[in-house]
């Protein structure tokens, strides 16, 4: 593998993923590199038509990107559509020329927090500054900080959560992601650690006890209303372009938000509940007057506790031997 090629798929490799699934696979040739879905990796229950994957490999395609100008190479993205599968090309090249973007510092820091988020109004200015990240014509960005419109889109999420967590495949596909202490989320390098969200570390068999007879639909709804209405802003990503390349794109855009908001010491949470399920998320863009379909609930504001990131896992597995056609 060439120079910094094994950085720059461990950069990549840092984006965030549904239920931290990591849905991605790299093959390397020379300079190029082809960045395709992982589909034994998907989410068949929350994530239908896998758009939620998609968005992720947009995720990894940013990171990699910024990381290839971070270590001196310019990048020439190209789509390989196929049935059942869109894929991403990418052509890497020595560029003394190319900028490295402020973006790259924020890569290895960026992690959801799901912690309770203060008060605190967040500056219009910092929100405009977010705002610029996102520079596609197909993806729309709203920032909700009125009390009105959050509080609108709590209940949302409350419905949604509450017909989530009544299906028991939703909680089964769930569950069999989730790592209760930090043995089992090494031994893994996937899945949502307890530890980062806030969990006291048990025993596999004590957390699927618990998960099964303790959560509940109306505790969970409850509780991401909570976090809907306490947080200082919510913002929500729709995409006109509703297709794996729209998805893709979408998860550009959404990377460099993120990227931009960790920058700014600010705490992103996904609230996608109200995403996920399609009369919800009907409503949802009725109510915010979208023209794309909204695909990205989110919190955003100042964390009032550090919680420790998801694992990843080695680069290593994520490679695949071959040629890129």
């Amino acid at each position: 593998m060439l120079p910094h090629f094994t950085r720059i798929l461990e950069a990549a490799a840092l984006a965030p993923s549904g239920h931290n699934t990591q849905p991605w696979k790299f093959t390397v040739e020379g300079h190029y590199i082809r960045l395709a879905p992982d589909f034994s990796r998907r989410l068949p229950v929350v994530d239908a038509d896998n758009h939620a994957l998609y968005i992720s490999l947009g995720c990894a395609l940013e990171n990699l990107v910024l990381a290839a100008a971070g270590y001196g190479y310019g990048a020439n993205v190209m789509y390989d559509r196929k049935p059942g599968e869109t894929a991403v090309v990418i052509h890497l090249y020595e560029d003394n020329d190319v900028l490295k973007d402020p973006l790259f510092d924020s890569i290895a820091q960026r992690h959801v927090n799901r912690s309770e988020y203060s008060s605190e109004v967040l500056p219009y200015e910092l929100l405009h500054l977010l705002q610029k990240a996102v520079n596609e014509e197909e993806v729309e960005l709203v920032f909700v900080t009125d009390e009105e419109r959050r509080q609108k889109l709590a209940k949302l999420t409350a419905v949604a959560c509450r017909l989530q967590f009544r299906n028991p495949a939703f909680r089964d596909e769930l569950l069999q992601w989730v790592r209760f202490n930090s043995k089992t989320a090494k031994a893994t390098g996937d899945g949502i650690f307890s530890g980062s969200i806030g969990s006291p570390a048990v025993a596999p068999a004590v957390g699927r006890f618990f998960f099964r007879h303790f959560v509940t639909p109306g505790s969970e709804a409850v509780k991401a209303a909570e976090l809907a209405e306490q947080a200082p802003a919510l913002l929500v990503l729709a995409t006109r372009q509703h297709n794996p390349e729209g998805w893709i794109r979408l998860g550009r855009n959404f990377e460099r938000l993120a990227l931009s908001a960790t920058r700014y010491n600010l705490s992103h949470s996904h609230l996608n509940m109200a995403c996920e399920e399609a009369p919800v998320r009907h409503r949802l863009r009725e109510t915010l007057q979208l023209a794309g379909e909204p695909l990205l609930l989110l919190r955003l504001g100042f964390a009032k506790a550090e919680l420790p990131p998801s694992l990843r896992r080695p680069v290593e597995d994520m490679l695949v031997k071959g040629t890129l056609v």
